[in-house]
């Protein structure tokens, strides 16, 4: 069962990579033919979301381009999601600080215009943020926050987000029943929507925890039904 498991995260992860690289590609040249600044923010979001994991120092020039025509528009939404972008690629360099920066301001502009999927994004932010310094039961009430939001707005990517924060909390705190529980919930709702990238890295979860622990037959029933 561990060896299936870290087969399948092997095999995602490549053919993510491979799926980025020609995505990376395309939206470059959608860039270019921009027609509008809307237009413009909307590629060079795609285009960071492609880029940040793999290359964060490119993903964060994309975003500050982002926030630079965001900002000519005057339009807030896109300026907090761009403040966003900038933390989640600060946060993969491991430029922790700067992206707290980002992540708070963005967290201000959404609870002003009352944005629930920015807010989504937000709480789960936040709940990284505590997540990383130990504080683990606020990590968890900001994780238990966005997931309420996701699940009342039928947000499927953030609330399997969420169940795999949740997941990796309860995992960093030795409560591996609860991890399982969470994100076995995780990579299913991953793969009802084909997001081979979360799919993979909850699968990698799930295998730390069967290296270290071992699971009972109820709960390798679960995982085994979950990769299937």
């Amino acid at each position: 069962m561990k060896k299936i498991i870290l087969f399948l995260f092997i095999f995602l992860t490549g053919l993510c990579f491979g799926q980025n690289l020609a995505l990376v590609q395309d939206l470059e040249e959608q860039l270019k033919n921009a027609q509008s600044d809307s237009d413009e923010i909307f590629v060079l979001a795609k285009l960071h979301q492609a880029l940040y994991l793999n290359s964060p120092a490119k993903a964060l020039e994309v975003a500050n381009q982002s926030l630079s025509v965001s900002k000519k528009t005057g339009n807030k939404k896109f300026i907090a999601d761009a403040l966003t972008q900038m933390g989640d690629a600060q946060w993969v360099a491991g430029k922790n600080s700067e992206a707290v920066i980002n992540y708070e301001e963005a967290l201000k502009i959404y609870e002003e215009i009352k944005y629930i999927p920015g807010l989504c994004i937000s709480y789960r932010n936040q709940g990284k943020i505590l997540n990383n310094k130990s504080d683990f039961s606020k990590a968890l009430e900001y994780f238990f926050k966005g997931l309420k939001l996701a699940e009342e707005s039928g947000n499927k990517y953030e609330i399997s987000k969420c169940n795999s924060w949740i997941g990796t909390c309860f995992k960093m705190q030795g409560l591996y029943t609860s991890a399982l529980q969470y994100l076995t919930k995780a990579a299913e709702i991953a793969k009802s929507i084909n997001n081979n990238e979360e799919l993979g890295k909850n699968y990698l979860n799930i295998g730390h925890i069967m290296s270290e622990k071992g699971i009972g037959e109820n709960q390798k029933d679960t995982l085994l039904y979950s990769v299937k």
